[in-house]
């Protein structure tokens, strides 16, 4: 069959003027639906980034906490006299942190890269357990443990706020770094 001026298409004879419709159709729906794509990676890309900004914030905050949490430790044989000295004794040793932002965009935080989200798991953790393990050495029950447990559990603790340190001033670093190397499409 011979479609003359028409065009062949799965053997039906088209004209030429509904095909070109048809391509412009085509196009213009496509071509917004692409529009519409780069304008939510855009905003998802905003989004995230101010999120960082606010989270490296906090993490600063946290940071500066441990240091000043790690400057009150006393030292090693002061800790040792004082905790000879009776059962009851103990340095006073707070800690809180911040985890507002952290917690509260989940969301975003699914969009960092794995390599981030462990990182930032790991500091907020190490966060948790320190807080813990400071308001443990309030119980009643530490008194039970002899000088020298108690002795190691209180550099146990220092070790882990050095620890978090670390972990924190890296994140905070690495945060930085990424929110420096903008892009053109940023």
């Amino acid at each position: 069959m011979t479609c003359g001026s028409d065009w062949e298409l799965f053997g039906l004879c088209v004209e030429r003027k509904i095909n070109l419709s048809l391509f412009l159709t085509l196009l213009t729906f496509t071509s917004a639906y692409v529009v519409a794509e780069i304008v939510k990676w855009h905003e998802r890309r905003r989004v995230v980034r101010k999120f960082l900004i606010a989270l490296v914030q906090e993490i600063k905050l946290n940071v500066r906490i441990l240091e000043e949490g790690g400057r009150s430790f006393p030292s090693h044989a002061d800790l040792s006299r004082f905790l000879a000295a009776a059962p009851g004794n103990r340095p006073h040793i707070t800690y809180s942190f911040l985890a507002t932002i952290f917690r509260s965009r989940t969301e975003v935080i699914q969009e960092l890269e794995d390599i981030f989200v462990r990182n930032l798991i790991d500091f907020y953790g190490s966060l948790e357990t320190l807080a813990a393990n400071a308001a443990a050495i309030e119980r009643k029950s530490f008194d039970t443990i002899s000088a020298e447990g108690r002795e190691s559990i209180f550099l146990d603790l220092r070790q882990s706020v050095e620890t978090t340190l670390v972990k924190g001033r890296s994140i905070d670093d690495a945060i930085t770094l990424k929110l420096r190397r903008r892009r053109w499409w940023d």
